[in-house]
This record gives structure tokens, C-alpha cells and sequence, in this order.
């Protein structure tokens, strides 16, 4: 299931869906991982898109469907990398 921001238009919905399901080429297949893997789009369907980027706390809510809260710290490699695959950068991971 893709949620898109309801208060974008349709050009802007079709573009963001292009972007997050990979049709469009660039380097969002770098940043989002999902882009190339085999998978299966249920839906896409507008809702309100809330954020709060308070660092260690913050929260993504998409409507009444989908809410995600961070509930702590996660950890690196040895050697100071992320543990996700296709993610080999220095940063800091946490858990939601």
C-alpha cells in the first residue's frame, strides 16, 4: 500500500508514484530499496501525511491507516555502518 499526501494534485500524485514505485529512473532506486525488490502494489490511496522530526521521538502518521513511533535506538555494524543491506553509510539507526 502506497499512501501519497492528500493535499498534492494528481499531476504531483502521479509523479510521487512513479518515484516510489521505481517507474521513474534516477536515484531514488539508491535511496528506497523497495524501488527494485520483487513486490506487489495493493493501492495507491491519498492521505493526510503527518511528521514530527523531533530526533529520537518523532512520529510518521499516514491518515487513520498507518502510524509509526520511535521507540529507541537501534545499532551499527563494526564498522560504523547501518545494519540494513544497500545502506552502507555512516548515520545513525533507529527503531520503530
Amino acid at each position: 500500500m502506497l499512501y501519497l499526501d492528500e493535499r498534492a494534485d494528481d499531476q504531483q500524485r502521479e509523479a510521487l508514484e512513479a518515484i516510489f514505485t521505481g517507474r521513474s529512473r534516477g536515484t531514488q532506486l539508491e535511496h528506497f530499496p523497495w524501488a527494485w525488490k520483487a513486490s506487489h502494489l495493493l493501492a495507491v490511496r491519498p492521505a493526510r501525511i503527518e511528521i514530527d522530526h523531533t530526533p529520537g521521538r518523532g512520529w510518521f502518521r499516514a491518515g487513520g491507516f498507518v502510524e509509526v513511533r520511535v521507540s529507541g535506538a537501534g545499532g551499527k555494524r563494526r564498522d560504523g555502518h547501518l545494519r540494513h543491506p544497500g545502506h552502507e553509510r555512516s548515520g545513525r539507526e533507529i527503531v520503530a
